[in-house]
């Protein structure tokens, strides 16, 4: 037998950490005296090892505690199971750990970015696959690719995002500190944002069918709703307000210029806040 601080010199498991495991009741020790002390024996080893086992494998102390109480239980199938949900786990974390490298990539162009702009970022990553399969039910297949950037290679896909992100906090900026959005320096920040966006929609609707313009125009006239839970709107109202503003400021002034130079665009309706920033 063994008193306690003998088993966790013996066991390399604190004192603390046996009184904690007796409490509830993971480890009872063999004897306790009536003076207090306790006794822990060689089947008390045994079960030490079982708990410090299940600890590394990540179950909780309650989930040890129940299956170590169960005598019919296979350990085997608890094993099997405990590996299937470390495996999602570790797939869920990677997944987090490749959306924050994204999120510190797309944001070392701004100086500095907003909480709301940071959130959206880290929202519509970890939410990327519901988006799109939600816009496959209102678009077809090559308009919603273009919109995610597919059709783009990673590191051009990486720059649009970042240049995309870097206005938005310049606009941003521009609301908190007072900027009219009609003013020089708005437009000058708006008409490079609605100009990538009118390049990419552009591009989206290039080849569409009758069949798919008839859809896009059920979407600009209210008549087909992007679900909210899928495509929140992280910003204030205040700060869409003025995006929008802004938009419909430099919205003619875009197409002025795009006709100056012979040339014509198409793009979805931003200033409806479809498409959230």
């Amino acid at each position: 037998m063994y008193r306690i601080g003998q088993f966790a010199k013996l066991t390399g498991v604190t004192e603390r950490a046996l009184r904690y495991y007796d409490k509830k009741g993971l480890l009872k020790p063999s004897l306790r005296e009536d003076s207090g002390y306790r006794y822990y024996s060689k089947e008390d080893l045994i079960q030490l090892q079982k708990i410090l086992t299940m600890k590394y494998l990540n179950f909780s102390l309650e989930e040890i505690a129940n299956t170590l109480a169960d005598n019919e239980v296979s350990m085997a199938e608890v094993f099997n199971q405990q590996h299937e949900w470390l495996v999602k786990k570790r797939d869920e974390l990677n997944g987090i750990i490749a959306s924050l490298d994204r999120v510190k990539k797309i944001s070392s162009k701004v100086a500095t970015i907003s909480t709301g702009l940071l959130l959206l970022m880290i929202y519509s990553l970890q939410n990327e696959n519901k988006q799109r399969e939600h816009l496959l039910t209102h678009f077809p297949v090559e308009f919603v690719k273009v919109i995610f950037l597919e059709d783009k290679q990673s590191e051009e896909k990486l720059e649009l995002e970042m240049t995309m992100m870097m206005l938005l906090s310049q606009v941003l900026e521009l609301y908190q500190t007072g900027v009219s959005p009609t003013s020089e320096e708005a437009t000058s920040v708006g008409l490079l944002l609605f100009g990538m966006v009118a390049d990419i929609t552009m591009k989206a609707t290039e080849n569409m069918t009758e069949e798919d313009r008839l859809k896009l125009h059920l979407f600009e006239a209210d008549e087909v709703e992007l679900d909210p839970a899928v495509f929140p709107s992280i910003l204030s109202d205040e700060e869409m307000e003025y995006i929008s503003k802004l938009m419909e400021h430099v919205d003619p002034i875009y197409h002025a210029q795009k006709e100056q130079c012979n040339g014509s665009t198409v793009i979805i309706d931003i200033n409806k806040g479809k498409l959230k920033f």
